[in-house]
């Protein structure tokens, strides 16, 4: 899918360098506008941000372990989170063996499925 095609889903107007400046820093994780952006311009690459936080939202991550007596250990994120951070977070919970971690995209469609070991 394109970007302008996926920025659509979530940013109804005019998509122009401003918003997809926006747009691209809130996939780096910024959150400031660039200080020669003013009036027209910020409110532009403000409106690119916040489509980018409706796509975050847009995700999920499922993550399944197993504890030692075979009791099943799952929990349910919001947005995307790493696999990194689940498992360890699921070793420190007392979780062994394998570890299946889900990433849901909801706007797209698109499932990824990785199995972790512990």
């Amino acid at each position: 899918m394109v970007e302008t095609e996926l920025i659509k889903k979530y940013y109804h107007g005019r998509i122009d360098t401003d918003v997809m400046s926006g747009w691209e820093a809130g996939k780096k994780g910024l959150k400031d506008a660039p200080s020669h952006f003013t009036g027209t311009r910020f409110f532009r690459w403000l409106d690119g941000l916040s489509a980018w936080e409706k796509r975050r939202k847009d995700k999920s991550t499922i993550v399944i372990g197993y504890k030692p007596g075979g009791e099943k250990y799952e929990r349910r994120r919001a947005g995307y989170v790493s696999r990194r951070i689940m498992v360890t977070q699921f070793e420190r919970a007392g979780c062994i063996g394998e570890v299946t971690v889900i990433h849901m995209d909801h706007a797209t469609g698109k499932l990824k499925k990785h199995e972790c070991s512990i």
